[in-house]
């Protein structure tokens, strides 16, 4: 057995028979697994301005957390924490990212 599953194991004994098997009825009835909701991008139609997406190239396999700006009459995809840091003009997906709290 792995550490993962001793701790797990160790956070759950002290529940009911009962209880265990109410919540693993409730984990088999709530769907965890979430894929990204990947969009295609399309120079010609960029998403908003101003919003944390994920941005990814296929060409250079590169993946960040970005946003859109306008730069000199351009849009530019920035690294999100630092906007004077321009991703690769090859950006072929992105996904806008809901943060905390939003």
């Amino acid at each position: 057995m792995n550490k993962q599953f001793k701790d797990f194991k160790e956070s759950v004994k002290h529940l009911s028979k009962e209880d265990l098997i109410r919540q693993l009825y409730l984990v088999s009835q709530t769907s965890s697994v979430k894929e990204i909701p990947w969009e295609n991008y399309d120079p010609e139609n960029p998403p908003a301005f101003d919003k944390p997406f994920i941005v990814y190239s296929d060409e250079s396999n590169y993946l960040t957390f970005g946003e859109m700006v306008l730069v000199n009459g351009r849009n530019r995809w920035v690294e999100a924490s630092n906007s004077s840091a321009f991703v690769p003009e090859d950006v072929t997906h992105y996904a806008e990212i809901n943060l905390p709290g939003e």
